[in-house]
């Protein structure tokens, strides 16, 4: 039996392909299987699996009929004998020592999660280029040790749910699966995750290089709506993990933060459908938000939104309300800049006059004192 299981979800990237295998092949620790599940490619991805796995005998491929990548993680979960599961996206790589970093950090803390850092590489330039949402700065000061989630209650919300910055030990993913035929679904299998971890360790080091390029399923915004959903389903996982009171009032700010940038997001021809998704989940949730104190207190504009979503009637007005709502405090900060800089212009000639009237004063007694002395 390996000691760890890399899973990797495959469909459609022969362009890339080759260079994320040979990312893991390649690896400094070598006891681990490469779990490749195609997802009913049709172009030459299958075929360079296979010629892998003649090479390899690490290799277990798997095909599935084009049915999602939460079908083809299953999979790959369903078949993993690890101790270990680290899973990868199929058009990216990692460095050639992150599972022998990662594997050891693991061993020697007895870890069930290793979270640690991703950095971005633009498709285009070829240029890698660090980011705020993947290097965790809140997390510094709490590395080189093993917490829990509610030792960061106030960031669990905020830690990147991309699954290859997450290194699991695989008993604790014996019963959770991801939800399938939908996007966003990463996020109730890493909350899930988190809340059932006892043991969680941050490790601040970049380990997996992040391919970004537009046409990608994950900068795709064609089934944003799916959010809607996913926002439930952790509203759920709070709940049944027995957390929802000491984490609605950061899950309240992802939620909306999220659900309406989505809404800014999405294409104009999916726009209404989206909204009126979105406004049918917040009228359903209306009486329990306007009487809960969590909710009050998430920050203004969050809960103008919200309530500027409730009156829209359409995506167009719901648009427009966000629009004058901007403006109009772009207009306030604009004010009172102003008025802070007419309060210092004030200050300002008020002290001119001091140190005016100081100087005139020093100058008399200068003539002064010299007409004495002329004497």
């Amino acid at each position: 039996m390996a000691e760890i299981s890399v899973i990797i979800p495959v469909y459609n990237v022969e362009k890339y392909l080759r260079e994320c295998i040979d990312s893991v092949c390649n690896q400094t620790f070598k006891d681990i299987e490469i779990i490749c599940v195609d997802d009913g490619s049709d172009d030459s991805s299958l075929e360079i699996l296979k010629e892998y796995e003649v090479k390899d005998k690490r290799f277990k491929i798997f095909e599935n009929s084009h049915e999602g990548p939460s079908s083809a993680r299953n999979t790959g979960l369903d078949n993993a004998e690890g101790k270990y599961i680290y899973f990868m996206d199929s058009d990216d790589f990692i460095e050639h020592d992150a599972l022998e970093k990662l594997y050891n950090t693991a061993e020697k803390n007895d870890t069930d999660m290793v979270i640690f850092k991703l950095i971005n590489l633009d498709d285009d330039t070829m240029e890698r280029y660090p980011s705020t949402y993947y290097d965790m700065d809140y997390f510094i000061g709490i590395e080189n040790r093993v917490f829990k989630y509610d030792d960061v209650l106030e960031y669990i919300y905020k830690i990147p749910v991309s699954l290859p910055g997450k290194f699991y030990k695989s008993e604790l993913l014996s019963d959770i699966r991801f939800e399938m035929g939908i996007i966003f679904e990463d996020n109730p299998f890493f909350v899930e995750s988190l809340f059932k971890s006892e043991r969680i360790y941050f490790l601040n080091e970049y380990l997996y290089i992040r391919r970004v390029r537009p046409k990608s399923i994950t900068t795709s915004n064609k089934n944003f709506a799916d959010f809607i959903t996913v926002s439930d389903m952790l509203i759920d996982i709070s709940k049944r993990y027995g957390v929802y009171d000491k984490t609605k009032k950061y899950l309240f700010r992802k939620i909306l933060n999220n659900m309406f940038l989505r809404f800014l997001q999405v294409e104009e021809e999916n726009r209404e459908y989206y909204f009126a998704r979105m406004k049918e989940n917040l009228l359903s949730k209306k009486d329990e938000y306007d009487n809960d104190k969590d909710f009050q207190q998430i920050n203004e504009r969050l809960r103008e939104i919200y309530y500027k979503c409730l009156k829209s009637n359409t995506a167009k007005e719901f648009e427009l309300y966000l629009e004058l709502y901007d403006l109009q405090v772009k207009l306030d900060d604009t004010i009172e800049l102003k008025n802070e800089i007419n309060y210092q212009r004030h200050k300002l000639i008020h002290r001119s006059q001091e140190l005016s009237s100081k100087l005139n004063k020093i100058a008399n007694e200068n003539r002064k004192l010299k007409e004495k002395l002329n004497r």
